[in-house]
Formats: C-alpha cells, sequence, structure tokens
C-alpha cells in the first residue's frame, strides 16, 4: 500500500504539538539547553570546560538509539557566529555546533539551510525529504531528522539532528536517494505518493530526534506525565489533566479524526485504570479524551481483539466500521503508547471517518444489516479501499502513539 503524500504532509506539520510542553519549565537545575547556550554565550566554543561533557551526551543518544550521526546546529548571526538570535530563514545558514561523533566535524561548519532545519527551529519536529547515501555504490546512506532543543526559560537554543541508517530505503527506493541520478528532486514539498516503508522512516527518524530533544531540553514525555496522571488518583481533577488532553485533542483536529483518545486497562477492581495490573482481556476504560463532548473518566470499552494486539505492542485496526450513531462511520485502529521505561501504559484509539468505504462496502459496517460478522479474524477477501483505509488509520494510531511515548519502539 501507499502513503498519500497528504497523509505525510499533516504528519509532519504536526509532528509535535509538544511544542506546547515545551516552554519551560521551573527546575532549578540546569538542563542540557541552558549548559549549551552558556558555551555559545563564552564564545569559547569547544575550549568551554562544559563542552566535551554536552559532547558525551550526544554521543550517548548516539549509542543508544543507533544512529549513525548526532549532533546540534544553531544559525548563524550577522557576524558568522551560531547565535539563538541568528537568520533561520532560507535566506540564513546553520551551523554545527556540539557533535556526538569521535570523528566530529569542526565547530561552525556551515551545513547551509534546509526547509527541515527552519521547521525545527520553530518548535515541529521535521525530517528532511530524502535520504542520502554515503558511498559511490548508493548502498549506505541515512535519513536525517530534527527536533528543538529549549533551555529553561523556552527559547530554542539549538536544533537537534539525529541521521539514521537508511541502506534498505536508498537500495529499495534510489529515487528518495538525493544522491542518485533517479532522485525525484523532492527538497522543501514532497507531491507524490510515498511508499509505506519510506513514510515509515521519516515518522520513525522524526520521533528519534523528537524524544531526545525532549530530554535535551529538560522534558517530561506525554506518556510519563500521564502516568503521573493515573497515580494522582484525581483522574481529570488532575493540575496538568488539561495540557495532556490538549495534546490529543489538536492531534484529532490535525489529521481530521472523528474522536481520539486513550484506553488503559480496568484493574482488580473493574473501575480503576492500571496499566501495572495482570492483564487478561479484561475491559478497557477510557482516560485522556481529546473530545470536544469526552465520555467519562473510567468508562468500560469492552474487550475487542485490536486492543490486546495494541497492548501486547502491535497497531492495529478493527475489522470492521461502525456507525457513529447515525453521524455517519468511522473506523477504528489502536496503537501501543510506551513510558521512558518502555512500558506500555496506555493505548491509542483514533476513530476515523470512513463514509465513503462504507457506502461502497456496506458489508464492512458491524452496524449494518448485511455486516459480513468479521470481528476477530477475517477470513475473506479485503476491498482495496477498505484495506487502504484500515492502513490508513493504522498508520496514524501508530505514528501518533509513537510520538507521546517517552521510548521509541
Amino acid at each position: 500500500m501507499k502513503m498519500k503524500s497528504k497523509v505525510l504532509v499533516v504528519l509532519l506539520a504536526l509532528v509535535l504539538v509538544f511544542s506546547m510542553t515545551a516552554c519551560g519549565g521551573d527546575d532549578a537545575e540546569s538542563t542540557w539547553g541552558d549548559r549549551y547556550a552558556a558555551v555559545l554565550d563564552s564564545g569559547e566554543a569547544r575550549d568551554h570546560a562544559d563542552y566535551q561533557a554536552l559532547a558525551d551526551e550526544l554521543i550517548q543518544i548516539r549509542d543508544e538509539c543507533g544512529a549513525t550521526y548526532v549532533y546540534v546546529m544553531t544559525p548563524a548571526d550577522a557576524d558568522g557566529n551560531p547565535s539563538a538570535d541568528g537568520d533561520y530563514s532560507k535566506d540564513g545558514t546553520f551551523l554545527l555546533t556540539a557533535e556526538g561523533s569521535e570523528d566530529p566535524d569542526d565547530w561552525a561548519t556551515d551545513y547551509g539551510w534546509e526547509i527541515q532545519f527552519t521547521e525545527a527551529w520553530e518548535g515541529t519536529p521535521a525530517a528532511a525529504r530524502s535520504a542520502w547515501s554515503e558511498d559511490d555504490e548508493g548502498t549506505t546512506g541515512c535519513w536525517s531528522a530534527f527536533a528543538p532543543i529549549y533551555d529553561s526559560e523556552g527559547t530554542v537554543v539549538a536544533i537537534l539532528g539525529i541521521d539514521y541508517p537508511a541502506d534498505d530505503i536508498i537500495v529499495n527506493y534510489p529515487e528518495w536517494d538525493r544522491y542518485n541520478d533517479n532522485w525525484n528532486g523532492y527538497e522543501e514539498e514532497i507531491t507524490g505518493e510515498v511508499p509505506a516503508d519510506v513514510a515509515d522512516m521519516i515518522s520513525y527518524t522524526t520521533a528519534v530526534a523528537n524524544k531526545y530533544a525532549q530530554t535535551l531540553s529538560g522534558q517530561e514525555a506525554w506518556a510519563d506525565q500521564y502516568v503521573a496522571l493515573l497515580e494522582s488518583g484525581e483522574a481529570r481533577d488532575y493540575a496538568d489533566y488539561e495540557s495532556i488532553m490538549t495534546v490529543l485533542s489538536d492531534m484529532r483536529e490535525d489529521i481530521g479524526a472523528t474522536y481520539i483518545y486513550t484506553l488503559t486497562p480496568a484493574g482488580e477492581d473493574g473501575e480503576t485504570p492500571d496499566y501495572t495490573a495482570e492483564y487478561n482481556e479484561n475491559d478497557f476504560l477510557i482516560t485522556v479524551d481529546g473530545c470536544e463532548e469526552p465520555d467519562d473518566w473510567g468508562v468500560a470499552y469492552e474487550w475487542e481483539i485490536q486492543f490486546t494486539e495494541a497492548w501486547e505492542g502491535t497497531p492495529s485496526s478493527a475489522r470492521s466500521a461502525w456507525d457513529n450513531y447515525g453521524d455517519g462511520y468511522c473506523w477504528s485502529a489502536f496503537a501501543p503508547i510506551y513510558d521512558s521505561e518502555g512500558t506500555v501504559v496506555a493505548i491509542l484509539g483514533i476513530d476515523y471517518p470512513c463514509d465513503d468505504v462504507v457506502a461502497a462496502n456496506p458489508e464492512w459496517n458491524r452496524d449494518g444489516d448485511v455486516f459480513n460478522g468479521f470481528h476477530d479474524e477475517i477470513t475473506g477477501e479485503v476491498p482495496a479501499d477498505v484495506a487502504a483505509m484500515r492502513d490508513t488509520v493504522t498508520n496514524y494510531a501508530k505514528d501518533l502513539a509513537r510520538l507521546l511515548s517517552g521510548t521509541i519502539k
């Protein structure tokens, strides 16, 4: 299946609504971003006493996530020095500063300008529009993505660059390699269809860059905030509930979903969401609901196979569409949300409008008179438009759950 470029563009446009949580904090301890700003302000570059410690943290990120290169860049000011007040527009240029490499480029090496640099500097994590090969044979290469690093005052002081191995991509899709003779030429805008493997690479590298940029900024991942919400026992009276919910609400609006929400299995009492409870196909309870008219906290959603599949780590869609109370039809999909310890703490649910699919394939509507009866297993042929709808909503769930997670899976 090919993912339409519209799907990719929307994903990159929202790719983090988390900028709302990136406004700094009141933590008295200096963040990596604060220490980096001090290096810039000193004018000492890599002779600054704290520089190597900052670079070592980038090396640790590189080793942990398996990236080929990890580095930070800051725009150049009028004097050609890296500065948070530098020109980050298309007329400006970005300079490499701290690098997590054993053989780093020189301080202030000019990396020019690319659209994703500006997008990241303005608060939206973004990936390059193409991969790049490192060898003349076009068999090894990387896909790059970038995300903003904030100081504790909420000012962007650098963008984190992650160059992630993409050997299979450039071999299987040489037209997506900017150094290949058959390159499709995408630099600022992708105007054609995006193969699913390519879309996966773009969303994954973007999520990796965002995860570590959040860490360097001293931010807490959405999933960890969610755990604190559950453990508070205060449900929607929790002080930070509104900001946690707003992230989902913004995602819903950006992708055009009908509903978006999180579910966590019921604990032993059957009424309290508990991600630590032993799970045995019990009901799932709704918690954070990013809808205009949310269900009550803890409303039970009767078990369905796709809940278990998502909880066990596999993004999955419903086997059929459903009637949205006479207001059109939806297809649902779910994906796991992980906290920073790698524990699944919720599943993200997305209900996506599918009126045209149901109109053309009424037997795939579970609430209709001609329903084909597929609940746990699909045993018949799947029409192309049904398969495309299932893939689309599953990809949305997977990509957005990745962004909400504190651990990249």
